[in-house]
């Protein structure tokens, strides 16, 4: 922390779809490797990360586009997702934000209140 000069919070900057997971593969059918991986697994997590990859998949976004996201548990059960698309000269931005109990339909959700409020034509410019 003696280098940190500046620290952003979420409503600085948001972090892009997915930042922070790690996925690891693995061969299928390794019968030693499945039970072994399951330990590592986090439910938060794979749920914050499946309502983030939804929301860009929905929008039809890659790692390329401008849109970032981030999805925290607000009490149990319960995911707030907030996410933003951008114009790249940031002329204009458009944020959203909800929560749920299904991580896959929240990040829809969330993504389809972007596309009313104009993220598709910012993101095809």
């Amino acid at each position: 922390t003696d280098q940190v000069t500046c620290v952003l919070n979420l409503d600085q900057m948001l972090p892009a779809p997915g930042q922070g997971c790690l996925g690891i593969e693995a061969r299928k059918d390794d019968p030693r490797v499945g039970p072994l991986l399951a330990q590592l697994n986090c439910e938060q997590a794979r749920n914050a990360a499946t309502a983030e990859r939804t929301l860009l998949t929905k929008l039809g976004g890659g790692c390329s586009v401008p849109v970032a996201a981030h999805a925290v548990l607000v009490e149990p059960g319960i995911l707030e997702l907030t996410a933003l698309v951008a114009s790249p000269d940031g002329s204009r931005i458009l944020k959203a934000h909800g929560r749920g109990d299904d991580p896959a339909r929240l990040g829809a959700e969330v993504a389809e209140d972007l596309k009313r409020r104009g993220a598709a034509e910012v993101l095809d410019a």
